[in-house]
């Protein structure tokens, strides 16, 4: 991620600074080696060539030596002066070092300069987002993008946003941003480089139709394909199964270019290698695994070229024939993903077609690639035992690790009941691991109910793998930490809380050894208490929510009014009259960088859902105050079962409603208070839809207990659920 992050920032400064731009001129001269290896260019050369006057440097020397952004600007406080454009660059170029800076002090600076040098600021802020997969701040930073005026630099800074946007994963609101750039773009008439247009046709945005969107861009602005673009739209139709679509891409792909016998030995190479790339590709648009292998054999096979090679010299480009003596095994991976697609392919006859690849020249050997596709399309099917098997066959071959084979291998260990397995080889490939890796084995630890694997691998995740925590991963948290208050909920749950509480935690540092050699060994034993540092995890949840709002942002939450009050403390107490108690948040060491972070409303809503189903429904209306406060929009789904969980503490009893006539009724208190702020609420049948809704969870969630298996996707029906 570093490395990325580092190539994708000195590649926007390069391209500003080859068209001139100063700013980036003199960052990326002191910020980068220089080409011979050995060190900075002389600072002279740069101060002669950005245009900076030696005195404004002297001056700027503390700021600029600092030790990261936050350091930087306090500095600069101090002094009270302006801050030059190229300080501004260099500073966000090379000093945001955290998330908390990321979020505070760098889109601070970005968000606080003037529109005619806000552009280059805005950019490399964006880096640094996406970098720590901070989305909330990113559509304020968009708007202010667009609002800035044109310059001669205008496309590079268009174009680098888009190539930042990209490195989201899978998101609708990445979608949404981009498409908004585009859309601008568009308008002011502002070119899409090539390579911007190939990296966003990427197959994570397959999902979300952007693929389909940048096809109808070019057609719309009479923009030809490249034969990149070509190669892209084939694949993100063979990965849909829109046969039609990907045989009409192939035919372009092959049409494109002249003809073999007229053209350098080279580019019949490049060419060939293009059109053997698509084929496959169409082999993978196949809508069965029976049609995929026929196709297979018909076309790659049995027409397959036997021509004999011809003489060239050494070239860096792929050295594939004009046509493909014998398949490889980029077809049967074709044919492999097909299998993997079809519902109608068993875990069996899946692994029956891996063993067709057994033959031991090297056309056919299976790499990494097929491993991925066999163990993923055995997760896809339930087939847990069978993918630990083919997994362990994997590692018994000794080929090199992928992160996308290692996020799957790792699941099939914890759903094959082999968590233990899961940290050791963690630990193993420590230097593969991602953020995306740890929230896949988190997701698989909740489901075989190993929340207690989950808490103390989530304390471990910088001293281990050097993972800081990302916001959009609290999301998994708390779905774990709601999972004890079921598992627990037994006198053995009850006499573990009851110990803990003479129990003083060990106030010496374990060293890395001792935390991995410790989780081994909580994932080897079976689950005895979901107790978390000592106390409740839905409590420790909480805190680590603080952790990423910071003090500063918590110290204004404190003083936020309630909307309104709860009546009992749970829904099944029996007892009439309820105080909240005051919050319990005590900032965390000084060397968490996690503070200052804007949560998207994804995080809150699952928030509430902890809330609401760890009985502390009460804390409820607390939280909804908080949103508004930090302008997190409230969607109608949250707002909806967020009503459902408050009528079940904020509401009399009938009787009682009617002694007490009406009074002190926190649940109308909240629906004011909702539509003040122009909040469309939900009626009443809908809210009854709601809280039968989370009824269903409440009864899902008691039988996963006595299965030993916890589905989120049954959950994730129960909530799109339209019709009741």
């Amino acid at each position: 991620m570093l490395r990325a992050r580092a190539t994708r920032l000195t590649r926007y400064l390069r391209d500003l600074a080859f068209r001139g731009d100063t700013p980036a001129t003199f960052s990326l001269a002191l910020g980068t080696p220089s080409k011979t290896g050995v060190g900075p260019l002389p600072l002279a050369d740069v101060l002669r060539r950005t245009g900076v006057k030696m005195e404004e440097f002297a001056e700027k020397r503390a700021v600029m030596w600092a030790g990261d952004i936050d350091s930087s600007l306090q500095k600069y406080e101090q002094e009270e002066t302006q801050l030059p454009l190229w300080l501004a660059v260099y500073l966000l170029s090379f000093k945001v070092r955290t998330p908390a800076q990321a979020s505070g002090a760098g889109l601070k600076l970005a968000l606080g300069v003037g529109k005619e040098d806000q552009a280059p600021l805005l950019v490399l802020s964006t880096m640094h987002l996406v970098r720590f997969r901070l989305m909330s701040p990113l559509q304020n930073i968009v708007d202010a993008f667009l609002a800035t005026p044109p310059s001669l630099t205008h496309k590079v800074h268009f174009n680098h946003l888009l190539l930042a946007l990209s490195a989201l994963r899978s998101s609708h609101d990445a979608r949404a941003l981009v498409i908004q750039l585009l859309e601008a773009m568009e308008a002011r008439g502002i070119r899409l480089w090539d390579r911007t247009c190939t990296v966003l046709l990427n197959d994570r945005y397959a999902v979300l139709k952007l693929t389909h969107y940048l096809h109808q861009r070019s057609l719309r602005l009479h923009e030809k394909p490249t034969p990149s673009h070509l190669k892209v739209y084939l694949r993100t139709a063979a990965i849909t199964g829109d046969l039609p679509r990907a045989e009409q891409h192939f035919a372009a792909i092959k049409g494109r270019g002249p003809k073999a016998e007229n053209v350098a030995h080279a580019k019949r190479d490049l060419r060939a290698h293009r059109i053997n790339a698509a084929r496959s590709q169409l082999i993978r648009a196949q809508p069965s695994f029976d049609e995929a292998i026929q196709y297979f054999q018909r076309t790659v096979v049995q027409k397959a070229s036997r021509e004999k090679p011809f003489g060239r010299i050494a070239l860096n480009h792929p050295r594939n024939l004009l046509g493909k003596r014998a398949a490889d095994i980029k077809d049967w991976n074709a044919a492999l993903a097909v299998a993997e697609r079809d519902g109608t392919v068993n875990g069996g006859r899946l692994i029956r077609v891996l063993e067709r690849l057994r033959p031991s020249f090297g056309e056919y050997r299976p790499n990494a690639r097929t491993w991925e596709i066999l163990v993923r399309g055995l997760l896809k099917r339930r087939e847990w035992r069978l993918a630990y098997d083919r997994w362990k066959a994997f590692l018994s071959t000794g080929q090199p690790m992928t992160p996308g084979l290692l996020k799957n291998g790792l699941r099939a260990m914890i759903l094959a009941g082999q968590p233990h397995e899961a940290v050791a080889l963690l630990e193993v490939y420590r230097t593969l691991v991602t953020a995306e890796i740890i929230e896949h084995v988190m997701a698989a630890l909740v489901e075989v109910l190993r929340p207690d694997v989950v808490f103390r691998l989530w304390d471990a995740l910088h001293t281990l793998y050097r993972v800081t925590p990302a916001p959009e991963m609290l999301v998994l948290l708390f779905r774990a930490a709601q999972l004890p208050h079921l598992l627990d909920d037994s006198f053995a749950g009850q006499m573990a809380l009851l110990s803990s509480k003479f129990q003083s935690p060990s106030k010496t540092q374990k060293t890395r050894e001792e935390l991995a050699r410790d989780i081994y060994e909580l994932a080897s034993e079976p689950y005895q208490s979901g107790l978390w540092r000592g106390e409740q995890a839905s409590q420790v949840a909480s805190a680590e929510l603080y952790t990423f709002l910071g003090p500063e942002t918590m110290s204004q939450l404190a003083s936020a009014p309630l909307p309104a009050a709860a009546m009992r403390p749970h829904a099944e107490s029996g007892r009439v009259g309820y105080a909240l108690p005051p919050l319990d948040y005590v900032p965390r060491r000084q060397h968490d960088n996690r503070g200052h972070v804007l949560l998207s409303s994804r995080v809150w809503a699952e928030y509430i859902l902890l809330l609401g189903l760890t009985r502390r429904a009460p804390e409820i209306a607390r939280t909804l105050a908080w949103m508004r406060t930090l302008g997190i929009a409230l969607e109608t789904q949250t707002v909806g079962f967020a009503l459902a969980f408050w009528a079940e503490v904020a509401v009399h009893p009938p009787l009682l409603g009617v002694l007490m006539k009406g009074r002190g009724d926190g649940y109308e208190q909240l629906r004011v208070w909702l539509a003040e702020d122009g909040q469309t609420v939900p009626k009443e049948e809908d809210v009854r839809v709601w809280h039968a809704k989370i009824e269903m969870v409440r009864r899902l969630r008691r039988e996963s207990v006595e299965r030993g298996r916890y589905r989120m996707g049954e959950e994730a029906r129960v909530w799109a659920m339209e019709k009741w």
